[in-house]
């Protein structure tokens, strides 16, 4: 009798050990994904966190999404040249444009300074501007 025992307890112990193992790791990706990762180095440790809404031109994105809605193929010419946005010679032929902008002088400038934040842009464009900003400081 104990010969038949032995194995049953070891497979009991094994499907056990499964299931532990399981939870433990579900608890660790569950702290892990709810707690932003943290860096040590040396005696400074660099935590990430996620930087909040407070602080953005929200206003200013809607006002502008709300003018793309109205004005898409405006919208389409300046995600792949967003310098556009300060052409005289654009703005005079897109009359919408001009009269958003003239309106709105806070966008013009922000959009100059963050045009990824107002459209979608080509990753070579995003990087350009990168390197080299639209509106020099």
């Amino acid at each position: 009798m104990t010969f038949s025992v032995r194995p049953s307890v070891f497979i009991m112990l094994a499907i056990m050990s499964g299931f532990f193992g399981a939870f433990v790791t579900t608890t660790a990706a569950q702290e892990e994904a709810s707690n932003p990762p943290v860096i040590h180095s040396g005696n400074t440790y660099i935590l990430f966190e996620n930087a909040g809404t407070a602080g953005l031109p929200s206003a200013h994105y809607q006002a502008f999404e709300q003018f793309a809605s109205e004005h898409p193929d405006i919208t389409r010419a300046l995600a792949p040249k967003p310098r556009l946005i300060e052409s005289e010679s654009f703005a005079g032929s897109h009359p919408a444009l001009g009269d958003f902008l003239r309106t709105n002088p806070e966008i013009s400038n922000d959009f100059a300074e963050n045009p990824g934040n107002y459209v979608d842009m080509p990753l070579a464009v995003a990087a350009s501007i990168k390197r080299h900003p639209i509106s020099q400081q």
